[in-house]
């Protein structure tokens, strides 16, 4: 249910990003973003949920994935250009996520 999608891909980021091998991170973020551009997930749970992520996991999670920067700058946010793409996120709104992002 919709409800619930925010929170689920919140979770769904925590774990992947905690996978130990980068070229499993890029498979699941990839398809990670496929579940918005193919409809599965609600356009208008994406920003909630990322908003959730860095609001609620993000910070935590760096204590336990020391490399959580990195893998957010070089992994993941160049796999949601493509949400960019898709006019699911604007350009605005996917740097200010990688402005959040501690260097």
């Amino acid at each position: 249910p919709e409800q619930y999608q925010a929170q689920e891909f919140s979770h769904m980021l925590a774990d992947v990003a905690e996978q130990g091998n980068s070229g499993s991170r890029g498979v699941c973020f990839r398809f990670a973003v496929r579940l918005f551009t193919e409809g599965v997930l609600s356009k208008s749970e994406l920003v909630p949920a990322l908003d959730r992520f860095f609001d609620q996991t993000y910070e935590e999670l760096c204590f336990d994935v020391t490399s959580l920067p990195k893998i957010m700058l070089e992994e993941c946010l160049p796999a949601f250009q493509d949400l960019v793409k898709d006019c699911a996120l604007t350009a605005d709104q996917h740097q200010a996520y990688v402005n959040r992002i501690k260097k």
